[in-house]
């Protein structure tokens, strides 16, 4: 080995041992570019900024999830086609599930809006009861789905749907709502504040 090649060789084992104890990887420099407060469920790839992508999981009876929801809706329309959301209604265990097959029905129907917003206004300004069957019955009837909803309740594809969302939000570790996760890498989990921040870090840097 020459000379030159050598001292090549020496050069570039000394720069990764560097960069190895400084930690100044690329995921690192990307991880430090981002503000707030969230932990990884799994490692950070660089994004291009252009667009967010959030896995929103919620409960529709949690009234941190209602409060959340209205001020998503301020920041989508501040951000537009730039950050979208795919909701993930939970319920908890042992709980009547026919809300969650009422959401998927609706979501198929192109009714995924309208259903969520039918769902907090009964629980926060009705004050009902959303794991009473009867209330989603009624609920299915005012979004003009009674058929579809008695229809395909109980579809093997509505318990595949409901199934995934549980199973990803197991593997995420996720014990309370509302938990958003962003590009499947971030998990921020009930302060929405804390959410604006880094969606802002992430849309406007």
């Amino acid at each position: 080995m020459n000379i030159k090649k050598k001292s090549n060789v020496i050069l570039l084992a000394l720069t990764t041992l560097i960069m190895t104890i400084i930690g100044c990887d690329e995921n690192k420099a990307e991880i430090k570019s981002i503000d707030g407060e969230y932990s990884f469920v799994s490692s950070l790839e660089k994004n291009s900024k252009a667009k967010v992508k959030l896995d929103v999981f919620i409960n529709f009876s949690c009234s941190h999830c209602y409060n959340s929801h209205k001020r998503m809706q301020t920041l989508q329309k501040k951000y537009g086609k730039r950050l979208a959301g795919i909701f993930r209604p939970l319920i908890k265990k042992g709980t009547n599930d026919s809300i969650l097959r009422l959401f998927h029905i609706a979501r198929k129907e192109n009714k995924e809006a309208l259903a969520i917003e039918s769902f907090y206004h009964a629980k926060f300004k009705e004050n009902l009861d959303l794991s009473e069957p009867e209330v989603i019955v009624n609920i299915a009837e005012k979004l003009g789905l009674t058929n579809e909803y008695h229809k395909m309740r109980d579809s093997t594809w509505v318990d595949r749907a409901i199934n995934f969302d549980v199973l990803l939000a197991s593997n995420y570790k996720i014990y309370s709502t509302p938990t958003w996760i962003i590009e499947k890498q971030l998990k921020i989990k009930t302060n929405f504040n804390n959410l604006e921040v880094v969606i802002n870090s992430l849309l406007l840097k």
